[in-house]
């Protein structure tokens, strides 16, 4: 089975949502980090669900999980999941340069 891994920035951005939900709804923030864990993990097993994101990064794909987006790349039989953002945030200046 495939797996995913998280970069730096991915780890930072999935804690960063946790604590944000979290100071308000401790179960919510619990509640939409594991349904994002959890997309990542079906990302692994089906990478191609995503668009290909091209136009902000060559190789960059991404997939919607409710309010917020895993952008992500295929790397051999893995994804690494590069950064996981709210979609009301400016991705193209926070993706402007490669991820």
């Amino acid at each position: 089975m495939s797996r995913y891994f998280l970069s730096p920035l991915a780890e930072s951005d999935l804690n960063n949502i946790h604590d944000y939900i979290a100071a308000d709804n401790p179960d919510a923030a619990l509640r939409i980090s594991t349904h994002l864990q959890e997309a990542c993990q079906q990302l692994a097993r089906m990478p191609e669900m995503g668009r290909a994101r091209d136009e902000l990064a060559l190789g960059l794909r991404s997939f919607t999980v409710g309010r917020y987006i895993v952008f992500y790349r295929i790397a051999k039989r893995d994804i690494q999941v590069m950064r996981i953002l709210h979609g009301a945030q400016d991705i193209d200046a926070i993706l402007g340069s490669d991820p």
